[in-house]
Formats: structure tokens, C-alpha cells, sequence
């Protein structure tokens, strides 16, 4: 795309002009693109540009694409497709981790965050992404969640995963004491990777 990493801000706006034009106000000094969005496009970016204070920048233009795709299908263990599992998009480096929740869209990335669920025959396509390398998570009941990254969505074609094969986990099941051997019935408990084992959640590299 040619942008570096940006950043969502909170200034934005719905334009229905059959020019095109837009008007953004009250904008902060400070370095900017401007991000365009519309039905049937990939998502677009201006070129940067600066703006200081009570400044009016006019002629910034944003082209819109259709930018690329990402088709698979999704299999479960015995290899019979997934229904409704859900696939979503994700910046590369993504790691669902409370610090990246925390940020939301605030985490800077020009990747297309997309989501839609296979069909009955476990086929899905996400449309409309900009060229960027993604991460993409498949989610399917009862199976554990399949992780891939370096997906590179080239632009005006699309990136074919093939066949994910999800696979079943298994169950872990405990009682949480206190230091005197008593239950402790209100505990919330997670699953955490012990660093020292170089253990790892489930990921497949295309």
C-alpha cells in the first residue's frame, strides 16, 4: 500500500456526495492519511500529509480498489467440512493477548479486519481486503481454533488457503484449593502456555 502503519482515530464521517467530496473538521495538529471506505472496495489510504493548527488542507484524494481475497475450506479431523465456523482477519503480528484487546482498533495496522462463516460444504471467501500480510483465525464448535500467519493478500486476485483441517483438543479438569486445602468455589480459571516448555496454541503456516 505503500502507507506505514496507522492508527484509527475518532474523527470520521458518512458522505453521500456524487462527487465524492468529504469534509473532516476539528481535526488536532498533527500527521496524517485519510482512510476511505465503501461498499465493494478495499478499503483505501490518501498519501500523508500534515496539518497545524486552525489549518484547512484541501485536494486530499483517496483511490479506491478491489483490492484482493481470501477463499478456503474448512475440515474437520475425519476431513467432512465445517459449517459455520467462523474466519476472521487479523494484523500479522496479532496475538489476542489482553494488551492487544485492550488496544482494539487503536493497534496500528492497515490490514482489512474482515470476518464471515463457511458454508454447508465448509467453503468461505472474505472480499474486499486491502493487499497487506494477514493473520487469518478459523473458529469452529468444538474444535480448536487454527491460526495462520504470513497470509500475503495480493491485489485484484486472491489468496487460495486450500483445505484448513481443524483439529479436536482435549479437556483439563482440576479443583482450586486455598493454602489451608479448602475448595475455593468463585476462582476464574485460564489456560496459560508455560514459556519454559516451549509450548505453543495450535498455528499452521501457508
Amino acid at each position: 500500500s505503500g502507507v506505514e502503519e496507522t492508527t484509527s482515530t475518532s474523527i470520521e464521517g458518512q458522505f453521500q456526495d456524487p462527487a465524492g467530496a468529504f469534509v473532516l473538521s476539528n481535526v488536532p495538529p498533527g500527521n496524517y492519511v485519510v482512510e476511505a471506505v465503501a461498499p465493494g472496495y478495499a478499503p483505501g489510504f490518501s498519501e500523508k500529509f500534515t496539518i497545524t493548527q486552525a489549518q484547512s488542507v484541501t485536494g486530499i484524494t483517496v483511490r479506491l480498489g478491489a483490492g484482493g481475497q481470501i477463499v478456503g475450506v474448512v475440515l474437520d479431523p475425519a476431513g467432512a467440512p465445517v459449517a459455520r465456523a467462523r474466519v476472521s482477519t487479523k494484523p500479522n503480528d496479532w496475538t489476542g493477548s489482553e494488551f492487544d484487546l485492550a488496544l482494539g482498533n487503536q493497534l496500528p495496522s492497515n490490514v482489512t479486519q474482515a470476518e464471515t462463516y463457511t458454508n454447508a460444504d465448509g467453503e468461505f471467501t472474505l472480499e474486499a481486503l486491502r493487499p497487506e500480510k494477514y493473520q487469518v483465525r478459523v473458529v469452529g464448535t468444538g474444535l480448536c481454533e487454527v491460526i495462520m500467519t504470513d497470509v500475503i493478500v495480493p491485489d485484484g486476485a486472491a489468496k487460495d488457503l486450500g483445505a484448513i483441517q481443524m483439529i479436536e483438543g482435549g479437556t483439563i479438569s482440576g479443583k482450586v484449593f486455598d493454602q489451608a486445602g479448602r475448595p475455593v468455589g468463585n476462582a476464574r480459571v485460564a489456560l496459560r502456555i508455560d514459556g519454559r516448555s516451549g509450548g505453543s496454541l495450535p498455528r499452521f503456516y501457508n
